[in-house]
């Protein structure tokens, strides 16, 4: 979703009539996770954020589940709600939702006093017909239905020239994080919002945005506008992330050993290909960095879409050797991957996660 200050950037004088003439209405973004559910099969169907909230994004399979238990908490609440909402799935087509959790799994950047009901926001939606925009009051019903709190609609209207002016100034006033101004008293002082229940819902004061949709001359627009401290924070914490993932492999090696010891999952083959979807991932995205990749040597081809592994037998751990060029169990290539990694950064042979790993490979061959 596009930010409302590159929007502005392009043509400020379309900005305007926009933003000014048309039919508007404002919604609160929530900092939690992005699930969408889609219907047009036997049984719905889960994915990950998009970005837009008419399209959707990458479907949740075992291995997101078993890395983020919110998904499968929520996944699990909504299909137990489905039949609920059986007189709507004919013409809905994609369902949009922003989901929390109350056991401390979730690493979220806006204290909130407390979460929605079920621990599920309900957003908003489309239907089957052009996937025009699902109207407030069967959004209201879906989430009556489904039991679960409707993200609250801010402003519905025609907003005018002047109160457009101050919107477009404090966009661009505040983008990138770069102003001070709180949008919360922003948003209640532009748009007179009267219902602050969720405005109100935090112990520090901000909330992470808001959502500008707006129709004008038979063409929708939507935009998103960020508090600017919001962006701090999060420019501050993903930041620091992905310096990380860049320079600190074993961090990664770290991240693979916590779900697996701590899944609940016994390491036998049934849970096969969830390990190796959950390895892959990690490896995926260490590999999209170029000086990262490297650390693969030989061991990694990104020559195709797909991960590929080549192998130089006299790297694989004499322990392993045998057992693993004989064998076609692609997992207990992957868990070896890492060993042979750190086994090239790591001189100690008493590191923690070189332990670590070794274990998992003893457990899987």
């Amino acid at each position: 979703m596009e930010h409302l200050h590159a929007f502005i950037q392009k043509d400020r004088n379309n900005a305007l009539k926009v933003l000014g003439n048309g039919q508007m209405t404002v919604s609160m973004k929530m900092d939690g996770a992005a699930m969408q559910m889609s219907f047009g099969g036997e049984r719905p169907v889960f994915h990950k954020r998009s970005g837009e909230p008419a399209k959707e994004g990458p479907v949740i399979r075992d291995v997101d589940m078993y890395l983020s238990n919110f998904y499968y908490d929520a996944m699990e609440y909504l299909k137990s709600k489905t039949d609920s909402i059986s007189s709507f799935t004919e013409y809905i087509r994609l369902l949009n939702f922003e989901i929390f959790s109350d056991k401390g799994d979730m690493d979220i950047l806006i204290n909130y006093n407390s979460l929605p009901k079920n621990n599920i926001c309900l957003l908003g939606g489309v239907t089957t017909d052009g996937d025009k925009p699902l109207k407030k009051d069967i959004i209201d019903e879906i989430g009556k239905n489904l039991d679960v709190d409707v993200c609250p609609t801010l402003f519905m209207g025609t907003l005018g020239k002047d109160k457009a002016e101050k919107l477009m100034s404090f966009a661009e006033k505040n983008k990138e994080g770069k102003g001070k101004d709180n949008l919360r008293d922003f948003v209640k002082s532009l748009f007179g919002t009267t219902d602050n229940t969720m405005l109100d819902n935090t112990k520090d004061g901000i909330i992470e945005g808001i959502v500008i949709s707006v129709i004008h001359e038979g063409k929708t627009y939507t935009y998103k506008l960020d508090d600017p401290e919001f962006t701090r924070r999060w420019n501050d914490v993903h930041g620091k992330k992905d310096d990380q993932r860049k320079t600190d492999l074993d961090d990664i090696g770290v991240m693979i050993c916590d779900s697996v010891e701590n899944s609940g999952y016994e390491l036998h083959k049934q849970s096969d290909s969830l390990l190796v979807n959950l390895i892959e991932n990690f490896m995926a995205t260490v590999a999209k960095d170029e000086k990262t990749r490297s650390a693969f040597g030989g061991y990694l081809d990104r020559n195709t879409d797909n991960l590929k592994l080549n192998w130089n037998s006299r790297m694989v751990p004499s322990e392993y050797r045998d057992e693993l060029l004989n064998s076609k169990d692609h997992l207990g290539e992957l868990l070896c991957a890492w060993v042979l990694l750190l086994n090239r950064r790591t001189k100690k042979e008493d590191s923690p996660i070189r332990k670590r790993l070794n274990l998992l490979v003893d457990k899987m061959l």
